[in-house]
């Protein structure tokens, strides 16, 4: 079902159609030049993302896939090219020479916070400025009453409570004990 609708929004134009994979150490990580194919075939957007602590998903920094070792396994089989792009700020990207396209997200081995440009607004109405931060705002009610003056500046609140650097590894009850599931991500 899921091919089938990738398919779809594939022949209904979606543009980009992303594909994100948390790699893990020891569990998918044979799986990386299957996802660059698959990337090429479904002309999709595929981002391997580093293994965060968020939520309670039993995080150890031991099954993380760093950037380096990702791309060495794909170099085995692909060349690559860098793609510049100066609008996305937590993705490094990647054309393959198999026709896919790739992302590396790095939230944990090179942080990308100061550069970040991302805010996201929840299914429950709150904003939240870092996707590894528990700090939110509430929006339900502005947007309830169609306030886009206190909208605006809501948003721009937020905007300003990001923070420069995150510290999800040594943080004691500031990280994102949220799961991504929840958050949207």
């Amino acid at each position: 079902r899921i091919l089938e609708n990738i398919e779809l929004a594939n022949k209904l134009g979606f543009k980009p159609i992303k594909i994100n994979t948390v790699l893990l150490k020891g569990f998918n990580d044979g799986e990386i030049l299957d996802f660059c194919e698959f990337a090429a075939k479904t002309n999709t957007f595929v981002r391997f993302i580093e293994f965060m602590p968020v939520g309670d998903n039993k995080w150890n920094e031991d099954k993380i896939i760093k950037k380096e070792d990702v791309l060495k396994i794909i170099s085995s089989k692909y060349s690559f090219k860098k793609i510049e792009d100066h609008y996305n700020t937590t993705s490094t990207d990647y054309q393959l020479s198999n026709g896919g396209i790739i992302g590396l997200i790095t939230p944990i081995t090179n942080h990308f916070c100061k550069y970040c440009n991302k805010i996201r607004i929840l299914a429950n109405g709150n904003i939240r400025p870092c996707l590894l931060s528990n700090n939110e705002i509430s929006l339900f009610d502005i947007i309830k009453k169609r306030d886009s003056k206190n909208f605006l500046k809501t948003v721009q609140k937020a905007i300003d409570m990001k923070p420069k650097n995150h510290n999800i590894i040594n943080d004691k009850g500031g990280g994102n004990d949220t799961p991504m599931s929840s958050i949207g991500g």
